[in-house]
This record gives structure tokens, C-alpha cells and sequence, in this order.
């Protein structure tokens, strides 16, 4: 949902309805966390301690992070999405009916791999969604958390497609997105409008004024 904008939980207990997400590929992706350990056994963890040093203010901390166990754990297809019902036993893997993996993805680094691979057509496009979302408050496509078959088009395709062959090329800087979002033409219209004018276009879908909504709390010292 965060990176891809797919319903993916459509798929634990049967083939996604609508995206083309297989319920293997949804435990495909199920087995690169199983393998992973993230837990506490009484005052043990069984996860990575790393060192941590603050840009703050240089201070360092130590810092528990998930850690890939030594010997993998077998991961079963699960029957109807029934936890005590196992089927066949299923390798890692992605989603290969959105983006072909062009090597094996065993592992949490080897998915962040394939996230942020520039081919990938989705991560892009929804990261910056997300970005626009933030400025405008709506997206270019609506619906930010899926951008499947159920969720509604871009209303501006070509700009949508634009800003995500910019991020990449701007090294995935979302302050250098940001930058170049707030200084644009059509972010700097004014949010003043006719009548007339909002009777058309309630919702500004077409970017004919400035944005003005209510922003989060947590957004309002940002700005």
C-alpha cells in the first residue's frame, strides 16, 4: 500500500479480484518477512543491535533492527487464508505481473531492490502521488492507497508520468520534489475563485486555482 498502491490483502485467501495478484504471489512476498526475526524471548531480542549516531546532535544510541534468521522458515500457501490450513510450501519472490524481478528476491534488501528499481512503474508514481496529495491535498490520482484496477485514473496522466521520471532523476530527493512542486505556476495561483468558476470545478481537478484546504496538525509547523 505504501510503495506500490496495491490492495495486496485482497489476496491471502484467493486470487485478487480485480489486480492481477495471485494468492502465491501474496505468500511469495509472506515468506521474504517470515525469514526474518523481530521479536523479543523474555529479556533476549533475537534481532541485529546496531549503533545509531544522531546528526543532531551527535549523540549515539544503540538500536535493535530486524535480522534475517540463520535458517529460513518454510512458508506454506495458506488454504482460503486459513492460518491452520497448509498448502503447498512457496519460495520468496515479488509480484511479477507488475514488475519482472531480474534476479532472485530472497530477502528484505533484495525487495527494497526491486521497490526502487527504476523500471518498476509503480513506486515512483505513488511516492510522488503521496507528495502532490500533501501540497494539494488530493492527488493526481485520488485514490493514494491503490492504484489498481478499482482506483480512480489520474486526472493528469502526463504530468503524473513527468514528476516520476523526475524523482529518480533527482536521486529520490522528495525536498528537491517538494521544491519544485511549491514553486510552480500552478502552485503559486491564488485560492481566490468565482463563483462561477467553483460551481465547474468543486474539487480543483483541474488545477485552475490554489490549493486551500485543511492540512493536518502535524503538517501545520512545516508549513
Amino acid at each position: 500500500t505504501t510503495w506500490l498502491g496495491l490492495t495486496l490483502s485482497c489476496a491471502q485467501c484467493h486470487d485478487h479480484k480485480f489486480d492481477p495478484v495471485s494468492q502465491r504471489e501474496f505468500y511469495q512476498l509472506y515468506a521474504i518477512f517470515n525469514s526474518t526475526v523481530d521479536e523479543c524471548e523474555g529479556t533476549i531480542y533475537k534481532g541485529k543491535q546496531i549503533s545509531a549516531k544522531s546528526p543532531l546532535n551527535d549523540l549515539s544510541s544503540e538500536a535493535f533492527v530486524m535480522a534475517d534468521r540463520k535458517e529460513p522458515l518454510l512458508t506454506h500457501l495458506k488454504i482460503r487464508g486459513a492460518f491452520d490450513v497448509d498448502g503447498e510450501v512457496v519460495e520468496p519472490g515479488v509480484v511479477d505481473s507488475i514488475h519482472p524481478s531480474r534476479a532472485a528476491v530472497r530477502n528484505r534488501i533484495s525487495l527494497a531492490c526491486w521497490i526502487i528499481d527504476r523500471d518498476n512503474p509503480l513506486t515512483a508514481r505513488v511516492a510522488i502521488n503521496r507528495i502532490w496529495q500533501s501540497v494539494f491535498g488530493i492527488g493526481i490520482v485520488r485514490t493514494s492507497e491503490d492504484f489498481g484496477l478499482r482506483g480512480e485514473r489520474p486526472s493528469h496522466p502526463e504530468l503524473l508520468d513527468w514528476l516520476a521520471i523526475e524523482f529518480p532523476r533527482r536521486d529520490w530527493s522528495m525536498k528537491a520534489m517538494l521544491r519544485l512542486i511549491v514553486t510552480s505556476a500552478t502552485y503559486r495561483q491564488t485560492s481566490r475563485v468565482s463563483e462561477e468558476a467553483y460551481l465547474r470545478d468543486p474539487e480543483n481537478r483541474l488545477l485552475g486555482r490554489g490549493a486551500r484546504f485543511r492540512v493536518d496538525a502535524e503538517i501545520v509547523r512545516d508549513i
